[in-house]
């Protein structure tokens, strides 16, 4: 083959044939083992730099070596169809998550993000749209041209789209709450503690006026901390401390996974492992959906986990249960008080636990039966594997999850629910019925690569066999989104990052 720099490439037609039939077969008008490209050159009108890259993809290998600029790159991977080349199946190998073509488009991420992106909206490649997506942040979509909206398509342009925006609404919703009042003291009262919340009100004004997805954190926090040199009581300082460093994390786990964007009234399905617990989930759950919504209805049906931590988890989130218990917001049920384990003779393998079963579903239905606003109402069941465990038989377990869910569709209610996997490899029987019956999957689990100090573990969402035609983006395990357990809740980033990902 000759460029048309007169370069001359030296191929095997039965090779290239053999990794794809139809190369070159649209641009020649015949098959390239055609008996007239035998004794002859066959002239390619394209440069040697982007030739050298659509031959390098055919033959699997890498173009690294030949530093090929990224200009060439975005030609060479367009000019693909021409030649009967499907640019997806060489850029993202499913087996191996990525290639050396996939590799270099991402290293020029950072300096040319809106072109890495266009290019993989233009040929549907979505694993590489979500990992340049973090360096769209810094971008302005005022500076979208008609072409570079063209070519990406409604589709990843709404994506764009819904990226900047929900960030920045997050933003503000996060900015809104002010700093918790501390009990009066001499020198404090609660007209002193005003003062506090006013100057917050105006920094967030001032914050939210010019927000931006890409707002630093450096620059977040200075703000919010310069408002204690004007503060004299000790407590206000250490109030505003506590309330700043809440919204850093708050601001860098939104910017990654953030459960409160998935539907209202759907079946999520969280498994875990005994190396990565998946409770946190729960946990940061349940004092979302308390603090976001103004007249919260949930109910937390508990299997493993007694009502004493999950009030000094919620703590840490600056969300006190028992007065939401008080107040009507929030139901603690014990199931194991309403329910126990049936006793099987060897005799009679019928089983009569699940009366006591109904007995919780009876609970539930009532809860949501006196569930009057328009908010839905939130139920979690903490731990379904424990029932099996401590000797419910699986059909009972069962249908008591299939009673559950049509309690909750009927009150249009959200359900989450926990589940262990005890080998990952080896599905249970269990988890097989409930990944049937849930709307999404949301999988906790350790790093394949081992124990790491700074990575607690792995996140990825997947759908459900009942999941419905809502436009959320699911995680793949190959991309799975990492987290870090921290003091104040967990910490969300990508892979070798702390940036944000669609």
């Amino acid at each position: 083959m000759r460029s048309l720099d007169s370069v001359l490439f030296y191929v095997n037609s039965q090779v290239i044939l053999k990794k794809l039939p139809q190369a070159f077969q649209a641009f020649l008008g015949m098959p390239l083992d055609d008996q007239q490209f035998e004794e002859t050159i066959v002239n390619i009108p394209e440069t040697s730099s982007v030739l050298n890259v659509i031959l390098q993809a055919i033959y699997r290998l890498s173009c690294t070596k030949h530093s090929p600029t990224f200009d060439h790159l975005l030609l060479a991977v367009r000019r693909m169809p021409l030649y009967g080349l499907q640019p997806k199946n060489y850029i993202f190998d499913s087996e191996s998550s990525s290639s050396s073509l996939f590799d270099m488009l991402l290293s020029h991420a950072p300096l040319c993000p809106i072109q890495v992106y266009t290019l993989a909206a233009q040929f549907n490649i979505d694993e590489l749209a979500v990992k340049c997506s973090s360096h769209l942040l810094s971008y302005r979509l005022s500076e979208l041209t008609d072409e570079l909206v063209t070519t990406m398509g409604a589709v990843y342009l709404r994506r764009l789209m819904v990226l900047h925006t929900s960030l920045i609404d997050t933003l503000k919703r996060v900015l809104l709450q002010p700093p918790p009042p501390h009990s009066a003291i001499q020198n404090c009262g609660f007209e002193d503690q005003k003062k506090l919340s006013r100057a917050w009100a105006l920094t967030s004004s001032y914050l939210a006026w010019d927000s931006r997805p890409d707002l630093p954190i450096h620059q977040l926090q200075n703000t919010f901390l310069a408002l204690g040199d004007h503060l004299q009581c000790e407590k206000c300082k250490e109030v505003l401390k506590l309330r700043v460093k809440e919204v850093v994390v708050r601001w860098v786990n939104v910017k990654m996974f953030e459960l409160s964007d998935l539907p209202d009234g759907i079946i999520l399905l969280i498994t875990d492992t005994l190396a990565a617990p998946g409770d946190f989930i729960l946990h940061r759950t349940l004092a979302t959906h308390l603090k976001r919504h103004k007249s919260p209805r949930s109910l937390v049906l508990s299997v493993s986990e007694g009502i004493a931590r999950w009030i000094a988890l919620a703590s840490k989130s600056n969300v006190s249960l028992q007065h939401h218990i008080t107040t009507g917001a929030l139901e603690f049920v014990d199931v194991l008080a309403f329910a126990q384990p049936p006793f099987i003779t060897p005799e009679d393998d019928s089983s009569n636990g699940s009366g006591s079963l109904r007995d919780v579903i009876y609970r539930v239905q009532t809860y949501l039966d006196h569930t009057t606003n328009h908010e839905p109402p939130l139920i979690i069941l903490d731990d379904i594997t424990m029932l099996e465990w401590i000797g419910f038989p699986l059909l009972d377990v069962v249908r008591f999850f299939r009673a559950l869910r049509s309690a909750c569709l009927k009150a249009n209610a959200t359900l989450f629910v926990r589940h262990h996997t005890v080998t990952p490899n080896e599905p249970d029987e269990l988890f097989r019925h409930l990944l049937q019956i849930c709307n999404y999957h949301l999988e906790v689990s350790p790093l394949s690569s081992g124990k790491s100090g700074t990575i607690s573990g792995e996140i990825s969402l997947h759908p459900g066999f009942s999941a419905p035609l809502h436009p959320i983006t699911y995680v793949s395990r190959s991309m799975a989104t990492q987290y870090r357990l921290t003091d104040v809740g967990p910490v969300y980033f990508a892979k070798g990052t702390s940036g944000s990902v669609l």
